[in-house]
Formats: C-alpha cells, sequence, structure tokens
C-alpha cells in the first residue's frame, strides 16, 4: 500500500522537494530511489544525500509490510533492520524479544508487538521481491 511521501517523517520541506520532483508517495519513492543509480539522480535533482535518501527507501521498503507505521518502522530500524529482506532474515521469537528489549518503556512505540505480529511481519516479508536494491546488506539475525 502506498501511503504519503510525508508520513515517512521526513520533514515538510524534505517532502516538498520530493513532491516537486513528482514523488508523492512512498511507492512512488521506492520506484525513484530503490537502486543506487536511481538514488543519484534523485539526489542530485532535489538536493538530498543519496546515503538520506537511502534510509528513507528502506523506511518505504518497511511501509510495505501491514501493520507497520512509523513508529514500528522506526523500532525495527532501532533494532537494526532497514529492509524487508532485513526483516524476513529474523525468526519471530528472537525479533519479539529484541523489539521487547529496545521498546521497553514505550520508547518507539506505546505497545510492543507481540510474537504473533511478528511472525506475521516476517511472513510477508519473506512473500515481497525486494524493492531497495545496492542498500546495506540484510540484517542477519
Amino acid at each position: 500500500m502506498a501511503y504519503p511521501i510525508d508520513s515517512i517523517g521526513i520533514g515538510p520541506v524534505l517532502a516538498d522537494r520530493l513532491r516537486d520532483a513528482g514523488i508523492t508517495t512512498t511507492d512512488e519513492f521506492l520506484d525513484r530511489a530503490g537502486d543506487a543509480a536511481a538514488r543519484r539522480g534523485l539526489a542530485a535533482a532535489v538536493r538530498i544525500d543519496p546515503a538520506v535518501l537511502l534510509a528513507w527507501a528502506g523506511r518505504c521498503d518497511l511501509f510495505r509490510i501491514h501493520g507497520l507505521g512509523r513508529a514500528r518502522a522506526e523500532l525495527l530500524e532501532a533494532a537494526g533492520l532497514r529492509t524487508v529482506a532485513d526483516l524476513a532474515a529474523w525468526t519471530p521469537d528472537r525479533l519479539a524479544a529484541r523489539l521487547a528489549e529496545i521498546n521497553g518503556g514505550g520508547a518507539y512505540c506505546a505497545v510492543t508487538p507481540g510474537l504473533r505480529t511478528v511472525a506475521d511481519w516476517i511472513t510477508q516479508a519473506g512473500l515481497l521481491a525486494p524493492r531497495v536494491r545496492c542498500g546495506p546488506e540484510p540484517v542477519e539475525a
């Protein structure tokens, strides 16, 4: 599902730069920033560092998982996961435990995702084709 580009937490000024380049949704962003060559071209057009665009591409990739919004994506990022491929590499029990450790006291989201939710995310991730290429290697579980 595509979300408005500003939903990934980039702020209004940078979101406006992307909209000026014709990017209004997370899916459109992945189309234009999913691989390194396209990311470099986009970086030059919108005056945003390619490394920043790569981080945003990873977040947009995670947004393809049903039930994952910004707070939960930030929690996964805090655990070192950047893309759907990273998520697919984990086992549910290990990731659920890691997220509980990181989110202690609601640091990222009010309710820490439980084992069933995490297992569902991992299943979904395993069914999705990669959309972010030439990025960081998947984080091993």
